[in-house]
């Protein structure tokens, strides 16, 4: 059976600028998206932003009309209205105390067969699981700029993540952009970055 984006909704947490343009992105896909701000002051300029990001898409011939996408969209603060979404997207500072205050609000909200992912690219994904408590269900996404001509993102799946959910994950974030060579380039230079970063782990002595 064929995967529809207008029958999954997705939540992304932090509303920044990067967590606008995936906003835009997921929109443009046909998804249904809870918008959550992280912090008070991004409900100001989240709305903004997206229009921003569709009028950057608009002159790569992508021409989203933005009124049409954002009768999908749903911007707030309160976390309780992800328990409708299949798929949650954390976007905040690359900070673990960061990360883990948020990963707790969200985890008390979404249910039990919901995908929680993180948009990192500095981050270690196996570090990050350790910070919430289903870390079977816990993802990684790479996206590469412009996410609306560089897409689909890469999932990086860390060591528990469950595999069913990540081959879930992998078919619908399809959705999300167009294949290129770009995209396959940038992505073998993160796969690097990310096995040095391991390495650097492993080899660090006690002091």
């Amino acid at each position: 059976m064929a995967i529809e984006a207008k029958k999954i909704s997705v939540g992304v947490v932090g509303l920044n600028v990067m967590g606008c343009r995936i906003i835009a992105c997921l929109l443009m896909a046909g998804h249904k998206v809870v918008a959550v701000a992280s912090v008070p002051n991004q409900m100001i300029f989240a709305e903004s932003r997206i229009v921003e990001y569709f009028l950057l898409a608009k002159q790569a011939n992508h021409n989203p009309v933005p009124e049409h996408y954002l009768k999908n969209l749903l911007i707030t603060e309160n976390y309780s209205i992800l328990k409708s979404c299949r798929i949650v997207i954390e976007c905040n500072a690359d900070r673990p105390e960061v990360k883990t205050a948020v990963y707790s609000k969200i985890e008390s909200e979404i249910k039990d067969d919901t995908i929680l992912v993180t948009n990192t690219p500095v981050l270690v994904i196996d570090d990050l699981q350790k910070l919430s408590r289903r870390p079977d269900r816990f993802f990684g996404l790479f996206w590469i700029e412009p996410l609306y001509m560089k897409g689909p993102p890469k999932v990086v799946r860390g060591l528990k993540s469950n595999l069913e959910m990540g081959n879930y994950l992998t078919v619908v974030s399809r959705l999300w952009g167009k294949s290129s060579a770009d995209r396959a380039n940038q992505q073998s230079k993160y796969a690097a970055y990310r096995e040095h970063l391991i390495f650097l782990k492993s080899h660090q002595h006690p002091r």
